[in-house]
């Protein structure tokens, strides 16, 4: 009896094991250098991006620096200014193989009537690690309407092809369909100096349904094959917010919604809840790690695109190239969370750690994860 109980108690614990989040994060949160995800260089250093306002009403965004893991963040560059009212940032850093480090931003004048409007998407440059930076390009711009260009996000492919994926409200306009809002890339012609041939990355299969597709994250999981995760809205009013994902065999020429739906990637058990920023990385061991937001612990849901959202952040963990995913586990629950964005940390003392940034109660807020 007493080796059957041991033999009880040994599958208890190695189930309990097994059933244990594969990421333990700190029990506190610390200040974070900005929003969305963080850049590590190849010498350990961090960087990080955020938006400022200057007086009497302008902005700037500048690239603030961490050499201690991310514990905390100094200011090490102004990436640009714009000294009249404007809506600059909700952008994205990387690094590219040559070195040079890019940041992708909007830059919009989103008030007053239509045709004073003006949403613009750049991209800036900086050759000596985030210190100085110039203008580098505009990816796309649409003027004199309310119909917006958003959040963008840059991706460097395994033959150095390089894209800029965005949310797109002008192209579902210009198509007949006001309201909708769908993902559009572009690729980079460093011969022309300009971002060429525009996709539509991501909508309702449906045309008859809404589509809401924003805030892109883009891994390339194997040659050529692309995974995007996406925040988007349910068909049925209020429209609340899921994450889904689409895919594309060759390197983004087409994408798997002109066949079918998009792929569920999560939402809550009860549907009048939101899933929404879901922001997806590949680790060094072949993981994908997808970090997001959810209300769906809340006493009542939010209303997105309102800017009141009591939200959790969650994350999940896929061991196929995201065919299946893990159950959310919680990464901090101190709400409202919003904007996160996690780099793993490949040059840090302690390897098998990741960042993850974002909007929370301390304002810019950082949690260190280890697998």
């Amino acid at each position: 009896m007493w080796g059957i109980g041991m033999i009880l108690l040994g599958c208890t614990l190695a189930c309990a094991a097994a059933e244990r989040p594969p990421i333990e994060w700190d029990q506190t949160a610390h200040a974070g250098g900005g929003f969305k995800a963080p850049l590590e260089l190849s010498n350990g250093d961090i960087l990080a991006v955020e938006t400022e306002r200057t007086q009497p009403q302008g902005q700037r965004i500048v690239c603030r620096k961490s050499a201690d893991g991310g514990l905390t963040w100094h200011f090490y560059g102004e990436i640009v200014r714009d000294e009249s009212p404007a809506d600059m940032g909700d952008g994205h850093i990387i690094q590219l193989r040559n070195g040079d480090i890019l940041y992708s931003y909007r830059h919009n004048v989103a008030w007053g009537p239509a045709e004073n409007r003006s949403y613009r998407l750049e991209v800036a440059i900086s050759k000596d690690g985030g210190r100085h930076w110039r203008h580098h390009s505009e990816v796309a711009e649409s003027l004199g309407c309310e119909y917006g260009l958003w959040s963008t996000f840059l991706l460097e492919k395994r033959d150095g092809t390089l894209q800029c994926y965005y949310d797109d409200e002008r192209t579902p306009a210009d198509n007949g369909l006001p309201r909708h809002q769908w993902l559009t890339m572009k690729t980079w012609d460093p011969k022309s100096g300009q971002w060429t041939n525009p996709v539509t990355v991501s909508r309702a299969h449906n045309p008859e349904h809404l589509s809401r597709d924003g805030m892109p994250t883009v891994v390339e999981v194997a040659k050529n094959k692309l995974l995007c995760t996406l925040e988007t809205v349910q068909v049925a009013p209020p429209h609340r917010g899921l994450l889904m994902s689409v895919t594309s065999e060759d390197g983004g020429k087409s994408w798997s919604w002109t066949k079918a739906e998009r792929k569920l990637l999560y939402q809550p058990k009860d549907i009048n809840y939101n899933a929404l920023a879901a922001w997806t990385i590949t680790l060094s061991d072949g993981r994908l790690l997808c970090v997001f937001t959810t209300d769906e612990d809340r006493t009542e849901p939010g209303v997105p695109a309102t800017g009141v959202l009591s939200q959790d952040l969650k994350y999940m963990i896929s061991r196929d190239k995201g065919r299946t995913w893990s159950k959310p586990a919680l990464i901090d629950a101190n709400y409202p969370c919003y904007f996160p964005g996690v780099c793993e940390l490949l040059h840090a003392k302690q390897p098998g750690s990741v960042l993850v940034q974002y909007n929370g109660s301390l304002g810019h807020t950082a949690k260190m994860g280890r697998f």
